[in-house]
């Protein structure tokens, strides 16, 4: 926080340009910030608790509030018809925390983004693909489609979804399989891949998120998993994961991305035991990390 209050951030693009970004407020509290018209959740979720209180307050009267977290976010059952409708899942919000954001303002948003901190005050994306979001009842509102006039403007693809749900399901076939493997490997996308013990590993536990999402009423075709894992591989190979990248860093891994699935299968008597596993190995992981901060 300190470079880029000094300097600005410097921002380097997949095709290698480099730019400085200066126009920022850079904050370390979201108290006394002037309301938005957007406010734009980019926090892992178990970070999300700690501001929580305070996002309806930076929201102008009608305000729009968009989530972009990997795993099932707190809203997925909320606003939704299907099975386990209104479900609040205590393993991505223990606290209920979540309960203070008017879920009435929310946009939920999906990114297939992949950057990485090179050096304090750098950021470097690695893979700018698109961004996909909807509105969790699935209608189309002007402010919907105002949200994806802004990304338009700043050259940045955002793809409308009448079924955000979908879109979340999509991305965590790559998340929980790329992510956890990464993590207890420290191994590329590419290397996952390439490697043929933790590919099939990696299509095995694609599977189990397609089962659960089957037991919700989501319904994503099998070959679906397999050509998104194979797309991730050509499009970020030799990038690695945002856990990867925790672990090494000794930061707190983002569990939930896990677990809030296995508290979903135990609801709907859905077997997963690949990532049953890989959750309780990040769960040592992250006890452990926990203990050495101590």
């Amino acid at each position: 926080e300190a470079m880029v209050r000094q300097g600005g951030l410097v921002v380097r693009e997949p095709d290698g340009r480099e730019w400085l970004a200066t126009d920022m407020i850079i904050a370390s509290s979201l108290d006394g910030l002037e309301p938005f018209d957007y406010v734009l959740i980019t926090l892992k979720s178990h970070q999300i608790a700690d501001i929580a209180h305070q996002v309806n307050a930076i929201c102008k009267e009608d305000g729009v509030i968009v989530t972009f977290q990997n795993g099932l976010p707190w809203w997925f059952f909320l606003k939704y018809n299907g099975p386990l409708a209104g479900t609040r899942l205590q393993t991505v919000d223990p606290t209920m925390a979540c309960d203070a954001i008017d879920v009435s303002r929310v946009i939920g948003s999906v990114c297939f983004v992949a950057t990485a901190i090179s050096t304090p005050g750098k950021l470097d994306i690695t893979v700018l693909d698109h961004f996909s979001a909807g509105e969790l009842d699935g209608s189309d509102t002007p402010r919907f489609k105002a949200l994806c006039e802004l990304f338009a403007g700043a050259g940045l693809r955002m793809d409308a979804t009448s079924n955000i749900r979908d879109e979340v399901i999509r991305k965590m076939l790559i998340n929980v399989t790329f992510n956890p493997i990464g993590a207890f490997t420290s191994g590329t996308v590419g290397e996952i891949m390439d490697f043929e013990p933790t590919r099939a590993l990696s299509l095995k536990a694609s599977e189990e998120v397609l089962a659960i999402a089957s037991s919700i009423g989501i319904v994503i075709p099998h070959d679906v998993a397999r050509q998104k894992l194979m797309l991730a591989a050509q499009i970020a190979g030799g990038f690695k994961t945002s856990m990867a990248q925790d672990r090494e860093a000794n930061k707190l891994l983002e569990a939930s991305l896990l677990t809030g699935l296995i508290e979903v299968a135990q609801l709907t008597g859905t077997s997963v035991p690949f990532l049953t596993a890989f959750g309780a190995m990040l769960e040592l992981i992250n006890s452990r990390t926990l203990a050495a901060s101590v």
